[in-house]
């Protein structure tokens, strides 16, 4: 894909009204019947202000699950710093960084099953997201040898964030959180973590 707008997540007003916008659209109709008018006129945007962002409706939807990706490649980040010891400080603070409306369209794109695996351009450019979020070296050695792995980290973090933080108690979040970097360290024994 050229580059474009979705080479870097923008987060801008006009962003948050059409990702708003999308997830309610998604809730009433089939994903392949939303157009780009339908998009603008729900979120009360001018079609000539979505193209100075976006080329067509596709390149919309790749940005939202960018979006998506890129928050919880965040959050994964946060937990992989805080590291066992300081996984519980980290839940108690309930840093989090989800909105509302992030969870609505986590919940709009990620509940469809056909999304519930990343193709390749998607874990692509996951990979990138997690190797700048998490203070680790990513070899192409070991991209290439995990790539299958990450797929399914993803998806299972996935799942488990979504119960936890729509229904947040820390303890339990604590829980899973280390759970999940239990899950990460055998996962990816080579996994390299910068001096």
């Amino acid at each position: 894909m050229e580059k474009s707008a979705t080479a870097e997540i923008v987060n801008t007003k006009t962003h948050r009204r059409l990702r708003k916008a999308y997830c309610k659209l998604l809730r009433r109709m089939d994903e392949k019947k939303i157009t780009v008018s339908s998009l603008t006129d729900e979120a009360d945007v001018s079609r000539a202000t979505f193209y100075l962002y976006f080329q067509n409706i596709e390149e919309f939807r790749v940005y939202a699950l960018q979006y998506i990706v890129s928050l919880y490649v965040e959050q994964i980040g946060m937990f992989l710093k805080a590291g066992k010891q300081g996984a519980k400080e980290a839940c108690k603070k309930r840093n989090l960084i989800f909105t509302e409306d992030d969870f609505e369209l986590f919940n709009c794109l990620f509940n469809r099953e056909y999304h519930f695996s990343f193709d390749d351009e998607m874990l692509e450019f996951a990979f990138k997201k997690v190797s700048e979020t998490v203070p680790v070296y990513f070899s192409d050695k070991f991209i290439r040898k995990n790539h299958e792995h990450l797929d399914l980290f993803f998806i299972g973090y996935m799942g488990v964030m979504r119960i936890n933080f729509l229904d947040y108690h820390s303890d339990k979040v604590y829980r899973d959180v280390l759970r999940t970097i239990y899950i990460w360290d055998y996962m990816f024994p080579d996994y390299k973590y910068k001096d």
